[in-house]
């Protein structure tokens, strides 16, 4: 359960939406033994944030991306959405 601390980190950002402007994506490393889906993180996070702060997608990694300080590289977690995420959906029309 999320609720028993099935993330060990996580990192969200924003990537580009046609329609919205940005759509949010949280990138998820689950805790050694986890296990929660993206159906019950998406619960999880739709009962605590507001309806903008949402994420559309969950993303399963093994490990972030850290800058040379140890922080969180969310430049390069956008890069890899962009590559990786955004190019899978379908296009509209």
């Amino acid at each position: 359960r999320v609720e028993d601390g099935a993330v060990a980190e996580a990192g969200t950002i924003g990537g580009p939406d046609a329609i919205y402007g940005e759509e949010v994506a949280s990138c998820i490393i689950l805790a050694p033994g986890a296990k929660a889906g993206e159906a019950e993180l998406l619960d999880h996070c739709r009962n605590r944030l507001a309806e903008a702060k949402m994420p559309k997608t969950i993303i399963f990694r093994d490990e972030l991306p850290k800058n040379a300080r140890g922080k969180l590289d969310r430049l390069a977690l956008l890069e890899d959405w962009k590559a990786n995420v955004a190019m899978a959906e379908p296009a509209d029309g």
